[in-house]
């Protein structure tokens, strides 16, 4: 149970089992008393959920992709007390997406255990960690890349099955002339669909409209409401 050591209670978690094991032994020589907790596996919650405690929460992610969001989400759900994101080098749309979740910071991955110690010790003392503004700033940033998926995934819902058929098999990475192959048609019925989706999409190249396949379907997958 945390405090059993006489520390200030931690309860920290970790996409990647072996950095969060250094970073717990890392507060522990600096006298914390770190729950380490197991990461949550998608599609479930955290299976700790009865560990977790009111006291601070450090969530340890690096990158901090979609899934990762996922898990601190997660973490976030089934936590009482105030938590800190560990995540990439710079800001990114995804720190807006921790915030949103219920995060109360966000820090880079490149901060010192120092400053990490006094970041923690500012949370249990009930300060705030990040700025009014910052934060509205990160979380802006995550709306508005959020608001770009949903525009580009409604643009992917304007195709026919046979046009979405097609994207997906050029996002597969076949060419017009295997697809044709593959769907019992000629090449030119398949490049005329290309040509359709393309304008649909409002793009010039097969790899433009694979990204935004791409992006649509991490928005629809992965995306946070």
């Amino acid at each position: 149970m945390p405090g059993e050591r006489g520390g200030v209670p931690v309860t920290l978690a970790s996409n990647l089992r072996l950095l969060g094991e250094a970073v717990a032994a890392a507060l522990e020589e600096r006298g914390f008393d770190v729950v380490l907790i197991p990461w949550p596996q998608a599609g479930h919650g955290t299976s700790a959920r009865e560990e977790i405690s009111p006291h601070p929460t450090v969530i340890v992610c690096d990158p901090l992709d979609e899934q990762a969001v996922e898990g601190v989400d997660a973490v976030l759900q089934a936590h009482l007390g105030p938590a800190l994101v560990v995540a990439g080098r710079r800001p990114d749309p995804a720190w807006g997406a921790v915030l949103e979740a219920g995060a109360d910071a966000v820090v880079s991955s490149s901060t010192s255990i120092r400053d990490l110690v006094a970041s923690i010790e500012a949370m249990a003392r009930g300060e705030p960690l990040m700025g009014v503004v910052e934060r509205q700033a990160l979380l802006r940033l995550w709306f508005a890349e959020r608001a770009d998926r949903r525009a580009l995934t409604a643009q992917v819902a304007q195709l026919t099955p046979r046009e979405r058929e097609v994207l997906d098999l050029l996002h597969s990475g076949e060419t017009a002339t295997a697809i044709a192959v593959r769907l019992g048609v000629s090449e030119s019925t398949v490049r005329s669909q290309i040509r359709s989706l393309l304008h649909k999409l409002g793009v010039r190249t097969q790899l433009a409209a694979v990204a935004i396949e791409e992006i649509a379907r991490s928005g629809s997958n992965g995306g946070r409401g």
